[in-house]
């Protein structure tokens, strides 16, 4: 599951603001390439949007 945890107001080169909503996604199990040992880990990344402070906030 996508979860929204937060958000950054960030500016085009023109000067535009705008926000980035920060996502994180459940925690999966990953299988390591040199030991095959499983590890837990979460993704997160930053996603461009036309949303408004006051709608990221809620």
């Amino acid at each position: 599951m996508v979860t929204i945890i937060g958000f950054k107001k960030t500016r085009k080169d023109d000067g535009t603001e705008f926000n980035l909503l920060e996502l994180n996604g459940g925690i999966e199990f990953v299988k390591s390439k040199e030991t095959e040992r499983l590890y837990a880990t979460m993704r997160k990344c930053f996603i461009s949007s036309t949303f408004d402070d006051e709608v990221c906030i809620s």
